[in-house]
């Protein structure tokens, strides 16, 4: 019996050391804007701080990836559940041909990706002629700094 409670507890701990919180910071961002019928250069303010979670196959986890992308927390985690049952809401990358750094897209616009090297990232918005009545709202580029906790 104590050797299958030290085999449970061996595989617990590898399992909690494979999963990563990084806890970030954005930086100012850049962008353009759609004003009197033309782009226009915009700083962003930084956002809130936030955690992303890595998962034991470096993706990132979709909720603290929606969160980092604007989400409210309550909207992300009935997203992230939705996600489960229909994958086409986010994708998340541990690795693509561009790059083996994890990514995370969804529907709407919006992606993140973070270097698990260097500890960077970004979080971009595109919201161009998607939007109704052909209102453009922006694109925004934010770049953020994570630590290790």
């Amino acid at each position: 019996m104590k050797r299958y409670l030290a085999l449970i507890l061996s595989l617990w701990v590898g399992v909690a050391q494979a999963q990563a919180t990084l806890a970030c910071q954005f930086r100012e961002g850049n962008g353009f804007t759609w004003k009197n019928a033309q782009w226009q250069p915009q700083r962003f303010s930084p956002g809130k701080p936030f955690f992303l979670t890595i998962g034991p196959d470096n993706q990132l986890e979709v909720k603290s990836a929606l969160i980092a992308m604007g989400e409210e927390p309550e909207i992300s985690a009935e997203i992230a559940e939705k996600n489960k049952s229909n994958p086409r809401w986010v994708k998340c990358f541990a690795d693509n041909e561009f790059s083996k750094d994890p990514s995370c897209a969804d529907p709407f616009g919006r992606s993140i990706i973070v270097s698990l090297t260097s500890l960077e990232g970004a979080v971009s918005h595109i919201g161009g002629a998607a939007q109704e009545s052909n209102k453009r709202n922006g694109l925004r580029v934010q770049t953020f700094v994570c630590q290790k906790m």
